[in-house]
């Protein structure tokens, strides 16, 4: 039994901003990642928007292989937001996975907190 794998990767979006300076920050590249052998495949996360998502879904096709798992790499919105497209292309088969957070996000110490120099908060 041997594995295959093959990287989808979306090229660098912009990022809209207001703020004098940020006018052309971008959003890096990045990528999809599916591991398979004859038999299985598991994808390594599904991208941020629903269209990367849809070609995502069409790529992995391509490959002949339906994911048996969806497993996201961390809570990061490029990471997992195009997971809807993934599972409604493939119903039948893809089970998605997150990696311990769960039992981080009961632990206080790792429970996410806002830093700001200025003295925002996130609402503002």
């Amino acid at each position: 039994m041997s594995l295959d794998y093959d990287v989808f990767v979306v090229d660098p979006k912009p990022v809209p901003s207001a703020v004098p300076g940020f006018d052309e920050a971008t959003w890096p590249p990045s990528t999809s990642t599916l591991i398979r052998n004859e038999d299985r495949a598991v994808l390594i996360d599904c991208l941020v928007t629903e269209q990367q998502g849809r070609d995502l879904a069409v790529w992995v096709r391509s490959h002949d292989c339906e994911p048996e798992y969806v497993y996201i790499t961390h809570p990061h919105a490029d990471h997992f937001l195009g997971l809807p497209e993934i599972l409604a292309a493939f119903p039948r088969r893809s089970r998605s996975r997150w990696p311990n957070q769960r039992a981080r996000c009961t632990n206080r110490s790792h429970r996410p907190t806002w830093r700001s120099g200025a003295g925002s908060s996130p609402a503002n």
